[in-house]
């Protein structure tokens, strides 16, 4: 996982260990962003990121975007 802040938007970047053609890969990437978007609208979260901008990337091993 990292991050990226450009012109007041933060990247999330996630790259999975499954590749773009594995059967289960288009399930566990909804799963990923549902549990990230969860986490990002925690209390926790946004006392941290406030009204800041943000976009989850998830990427395949492969370095597909999966989302």
């Amino acid at each position: 996982m990292g991050y990226k802040a450009t012109s007041n938007t933060m990247n999330l970047y996630i790259t999975m260990s499954l590749n773009s053609t594995d059967p289960d890969v288009k399930k566990i990437t909804k799963k990923i962003e549902d549990h990230v978007q969860q986490f990002l609208t925690s209390d926790e979260a946004i006392k941290a990121i406030g009204d800041d901008n943000y976009n989850i990337v998830i990427r395949s091993k492969d370095k597909k975007k999966m989302n």
